[in-house]
């Protein structure tokens, strides 16, 4: 009977110290590993776009040589705005009662049958031209990009509010 007691006892001490080793490893991990930062003209212009907003998390890619960053922000947009601080674009979640008739019936005519998956409004607000250039539209446009999903593969077409046909379905 002791020899139990005592191996239960051992036991949970050592279990304790399992969890409380295990619980300071967690710690000292999740302070060892920082978050790059955004260069400041990225978040200068989402500050002054989205104020309150603050940036989730993002990701970096070049476009015709130009660097931009793709930033989640705490609106749930996600926002695209190169190096020196242009915005492109913003996209924004929503559904298919939000989209003019003429986009929504260029969409489920695009997706041919497939399962639409996500559907976004794009606010377009400059644009990368053919020389690499960075051109800020006037006003921006508003354009919508559904995703569809078929056969484990994921397709996207891109439609103006018109109904026109932007970038059409390509599956990935």
């Amino acid at each position: 009977m002791r020899k139990t007691r005592l191996l239960l006892v051992g036991l949970v001490m050592l279990l304790v110290f399992a969890m409380t080793v295990n619980a300071q490893v967690g710690r000292r991990a999740k302070k060892a590993v920082s978050t790059p930062q955004l260069p400041a003209a990225v978040s200068s212009a989402i500050t002054a776009a989205f104020p309150g907003a603050t940036a989730d998390e993002f990701e970096q890619d070049t476009d015709g040589g130009i660097t931009i960053y793709s930033v989640d922000i705490s609106t749930g947009a996600l926002v695209d705005v190169t190096a020196d601080g242009v915005i492109l674009e913003v996209f924004y979640d929503t559904d298919m009662k939000q989209v003019p008739a003429a986009a929504a019936t260029a969409i489920e005519k695009a997706g041919g049958g497939a399962k639409l998956d996500e559907v976004l409004r794009v606010e377009v607000r400059a644009e990368i031209d053919d020389s690499g250039k960075v051109v800020k539209l006037e006003k921006p446009e508003t354009e919508y990009s559904a995703i569809f999903l078929k056969d484990g593969k994921e397709g996207e077409v891109r439609v103006a509010a018109d109904g026109t046909i932007l970038d059409p379905l390509e599956w990935y």
